[in-house]
């Protein structure tokens, strides 16, 4: 079998005078027209080697263009009026095992164009299905923050712009976290477009915490790398260090300040510890990460439900497990046994760090941090 010359893929047609995947020309031909300047997302100019089917534009637009220039393939007929423009990236001083991973998954993904021929169907749906949450997220969630942005607290990472987490967006932007979950779900699995209203939202609302943990912890570590105090509540707010005593000021209740910031610091301590860390230092790929994103919605708790639902759970888990298999194999990864402990292991944190949080909640309640008894992780 022949394989696409950029990101691997088996083809069975050459373009532009090339063993290249229809999904690689079109990126191609598309970058040469739009004409954008393009970063590299790793910044090493290296993310394909690391991973041909990588989401790094930069480095895939160069690798199609070093194909194209070592087989003197004539490609002039696409060549656009102006070159595109390759910024030029400054390698980091250092580079730390937990810093940004090569590749990463986020609102822009879900205008890729599809895979070609791939081995790992269940996750690539699932890679699309993340970049849909993300691009809902993005989308709505500032439309609640715009009457209450501190601009002096603002982080601009990339074109996300984060502002500090404040209780009167709280509910809000919750309810839209477990919407754009709903439809992630919807987006991944045919099995849970299937289900009944009932059982739909018992799923999300057993997954919804310890998925919103995860992903939270996956992109906190992207955009703030150096800090692990940050947390990210929602898609684009985030609570650190710094912003604890300015959130509680701002508490619509009587609290005990100084009880209630040594409390949280040492709960966020924990989670950073229990999760963040461990995270960092497995550094999942993205189809790893999209595996226990899948995993964390079809958890053994969905699976008490009835043996109906039990099987279904069953199934799923089964079929990313199995995919995940796949990606190992073209890897050739001998380690595949302790790498798949470790994401499991990875897993496991995350559900107890969930637990935990459940437990602190008696405490934040004792302390007077919410209304009505109401709490805001259920979203």
């Amino acid at each position: 079998s022949v394989n696409c010359l950029v990101c691997a893929a088996p083809i069975k047609h050459c373009r532009l005078g090339v063993e290249a995947c229809r999904a690689c020309s079109v990126f191609y031909k598309r970058t040469l027209t739009l004409r954008k300047r393009l970063r590299c997302k790793g910044g090493s100019n290296d993310c394909i080697t690391k991973d041909p089917k990588t989401s790094c534009r930069k480095c895939r637009f160069a690798r199609f263009s070093n194909v194209l220039e070592r087989a003197g393939a004539e490609s002039s007929v696409i060549q656009p009026t102006q070159p595109v423009r390759l910024v030029k990236e400054k390698k980091p001083r250092t580079i730390r095992a937990r810093s940004k991973p090569a590749s990463f998954i986020d609102h822009e993904r879900f205008y890729d164009v599809e895979p070609s021929g791939s081995h790992t169907p269940q996750l690539d749906t699932i890679i699309k299905a993340y970049s849909l949450y993300c691009l809902l997220r993005k989308t709505a969630e500032p439309t609640t923050t715009e009457h209450c942005r501190s601009e002096c607290n603002e982080q601009i990472k990339d074109d996300l712009v984060f502002t500090p987490f404040s209780y009167s967006i709280r509910t809000p932007d919750f309810r839209i976290g477990r919407a754009a979950l709903t439809e992630f779900a919807k987006f991944a699995f045919a099995d849970f477009r299937a289900l009944d209203e009932e059982s739909k939202k018992f799923l999300v609302s057993s997954a919804a915490r310890r998925m919103f943990h995860l992903e939270g912890t996956y992109r906190a570590l992207h955009y703030f790398p150096n800090d692990d105090s940050v947390r990210l509540l929602t898609y684009t707010t985030y609570v650190s260090d710094a912003t604890l005593e300015s959130l509680l000021d701002e508490h619509p209740n009587q609290v005990n300040k100084s009880e209630a910031l040594r409390v949280i610091r040492k709960n966020m301590t924990r989670s950073s510890s229990m999760v963040r860390r461990q995270f960092g230092r497995i550094n999942p790929s993205e189809k790893e990460f999209v595996a226990l994103l899948g995993l964390a919605l079809w958890n053994q708790e969905v699976g008490s439900l009835n043996d109906a639902i039990l099987g279904i759970v069953s199934r799923n888990r089964s079929a990313i497990l199995k995919e995940l298999h796949v990606c190992y194999a073209a890897e050739g990864r001998r380690d595949y046994a302790a790498r798949l402990g470790d994401l499991l292991c990875l897993l496991e944190n995350v559900e107890s760090s969930v637990s935990l949080a459940g437990e602190d909640l008696e405490v934040y309640r004792l302390l007077n941090l919410f209304n009505h008894g109401r709490d805001p992780s259920e979203r």
